[in-house]
C-alpha cells in the first residue's frame, strides 16, 4: 500500500494514514483519513489524492480517490 502526494508549489509533503488497514478482508469496507502536510507541518488543501492498492498475486490495481474533509489537510 502506498500513498503519494505532490505539492503544486514544489517542495515535499508527508502523508499520514489513520487508521491503517488491519483485519480487512476481501469485500470489506475500509475507511481511512489521509493527512497531508507540506514540509511535515502545514496542512495542504485543494489536492486530489488517491490510494492505489495492488494485489500481489495478480498485479491488479484498484485506485480510490480521496475527498477533502472540513479539516484542513485531511482527506
Amino acid at each position: 500500500l502506498a500513498a503519494t502526494a505532490t505539492a503544486s508549489a514544489g517542495g515535499w509533503a508527508t502523508v499520514g494514514m489513520h487508521p491503517l488497514p488491519t483485519d480487512v478482508g476481501p469485500g470489506d469496507t475500509w475507511n481511512t483519513e489521509l493527512t497531508i502536510l507540506q514540509h511535515g507541518e502545514t496542512p495542504l488543501t485543494g489536492l486530489s489524492p488517491t490510494i492505489a492498492i495492488t494485489l500481489d498475486d495478480t498485479g491488479r490495481t484498484e485506485t480510490f480517490a480521496a475527498t477533502e474533509t472540513d479539516k484542513p489537510g485531511v482527506y
